[in-house]
């Protein structure tokens, strides 16, 4: 409308309607206009969102407008409260104070109704009590929502420098990475703890209890692109390389696995064992074509790999991920990547600079990697995991950059779930690659395997259809995302395993 409004709801109705998603519907069309005016520069896209945010703030707020509590469909408000990232976006680009006043209004109300979430964070509370009742069945302990929250409260830190805001990231970050995200890198299950709307995509101090037989509907894939999303925008915000280690378990397990191998969808949830697919919890039918909130947003998970990839902070071209691929920075230089990364620990990068004057390449050492050696030229360096390793000077055009090392397989002993019989198991991973057992490459699945302590690996040439394949103790393990890919009812796969230990 010509106030700027648009809107799922009938005028009468909003901001509450749309059974309380207008709110929450308003943010990704925000969101899709910025995007698309990153792409054209378009100055009436970027008032059309404006106009939209202004709209939006002169609606919610103090008295008379309405509270942001009474906000959404059933979390208090922190569903809505996740405008905050467009809005913090917008008034970043035009500088309008309304709107900085309206992200200032979210952030003071904690984003939610029933508990001031970010101040929760900087207590490092659990977040799986954030904003709970005693009351399982109405936990409002949201994994997508409340990790959309926190990225909206980064964005409110770019915009105004509240270094409580980046601590409250930070934290929040951490204690998710603690108690629920597991090895694949997503979070979130259907219990035991928050049974509440959403099942399945509830905070469930999910990184103890992913060894149990049954976990139920767990790790949503929008859940982990949001997840991911978040780490992405922390590593932006701090330049702390652990939040690109995290984000590649992520992209390599949970990401990976839930795309269907000919791209056509994304699974709606994970399991560390059965088969490929499950239910969905939400969904349309659009022509031929069933929709989820899932399948879209895994090709927004996607879209933010090129993106990381190499990043340019001024003089400095940054290689965080490892993807194939040439990366154009018109000021400075093309970098082309050459990889398999992480099935083979090595890559090599190719410069080709555009300028006569030094600048440094900065070489993301991931974490896990040993006897690593980077050379460039005649120099050859050692340089530890877990860090940046810089090189400075005149590019020359085609000089190499050569990064290679060794990922060593790993095991590891799972947390005690809260099960009335615990039984311990151990999970293989190698790098930010988890391991898993097929039923294609192995026809004892099923019959049991019970690992033993100390047994030998060996690593083998990878199939048509496995990125990667590990022998032990008879039995060929592949990594996760390749795992149950057939999809047929004949493939079944499983991650964690009995021990003898």
């Amino acid at each position: 409308g010509e106030d700027g409004e648009l809107s799922t709801s009938p005028k009468h109705l909003q901001p509450k309607g749309s059974h309380g998603s207008d709110i929450w519907e308003r943010k990704y069309v925000l969101l899709g206009l910025l995007g698309y005016y990153e792409l054209s520069l378009r100055e009436d896209v970027l008032d059309a969102a404006r106009r939209l945010a202004l709209y939006t703030a002169r609606q919610v707020g103090k008295p008379p407008k309405t509270s942001l509590y009474e906000l959404g469909w059933a979390f208090h408000g922190m569903e809505s409260a996740s405008i905050l990232e467009p809005v913090m976006k917008l008034y970043r680009l035009t500088g309008e104070p309304e709107l900085l006043a309206f992200g200032t209004y979210i952030v003071e109300c904690g984003a939610c109704g029933r508990e001031d979430i970010f101040e929760a964070a900087r207590r490092c509370d659990s977040p799986f009590l954030f904003g709970g009742n005693g009351t399982p069945k109405e936990s409002v302990a949201k994994a997508y929502e409340m990790m959309s929250c926190f990225e909206g409260l980064l964005e409110y830190h770019l915009a105004t420098g509240d270094k409580n805001a980046l601590l409250s990231a930070m934290l929040f970050a951490d204690m998710i990475d603690k108690e629920e995200i597991t090895f694949l890198g997503s979070g979130g299950a259907e219990f035991p703890y928050n049974l509440g709307p959403g099942t399945g995509e509830q905070w469930n101090l999910t990184a103890y209890e992913q060894s149990r037989d049954n976990l139920g509907l767990a790790m949503e894939t929008c859940a982990t692109v949001t997840y991911l999303k978040l780490l992405l925008r922390l590593f932006r915000t701090t330049g702390e390389s652990v939040y690109l280690d995290r984000a590649e378990v992520t992209i390599y397990n949970a990401l990976l696995a839930a795309m269907h191998p000919d791209g056509s969808s994304f699974d709606y949830f994970l399991t560390f064992a059965g088969k490929r697919g499950g239910v969905d919890n939400f969904g349309y039918q659009l022509g031929e074509q069933f929709l989820t909130c899932c399948s879209a947003n895994g090709p927004m998970g996607l879209a933010q790999i090129p993106l990381h990839t190499v990043m340019q902070q001024k003089d400095r071209l940054a290689i965080c991920l490892y993807f194939e691929g040439t990366y154009s920075f018109p000021q400075l230089a093309d970098i082309t990547l050459s990889t398999r990364y992480p099935y083979e620990p090595k890559a090599t990068i190719i410069v080709h600079p555009k300028t006569n004057t030094p600048f440094e390449l900065a070489i993301r050492i991931p974490h896990g990697m040993e006897q690593v050696t980077l050379q460039c030229g005649e120099m050859v360096y050692h340089p530890k995991a877990d860090n940046f390793f810089y090189i400075k000077r005149v590019w020359r055009e085609g000089d190499v950059v050569t990064l290679s090392g060794q990922f060593p397989v790993l095991c590891h002993l799972s947390r005690k779930t809260s099960e009335p019989q615990y039984t311990p198991k151990v999970i293989l991973t190698k790098g930010p690659l988890v391991l898993a057992r097929d039923s294609r490459l192995d026809q004892t699945l099923g019959n049991g395997f019970c690992f033993e302590e100390k047994p030998a690996y060996e690593v083998l040439p990878a199939s048509e259809r496995e990125h990667i394949l590990v022998q032990c103790q008879g039995s060929l393990f592949c990594d996760y995302a390749s795992a149950g890919q057939f999809r047929d009812d004949s493939d079944t796969f499983e991650s964690w395993l009995l021990t003898t230990t």
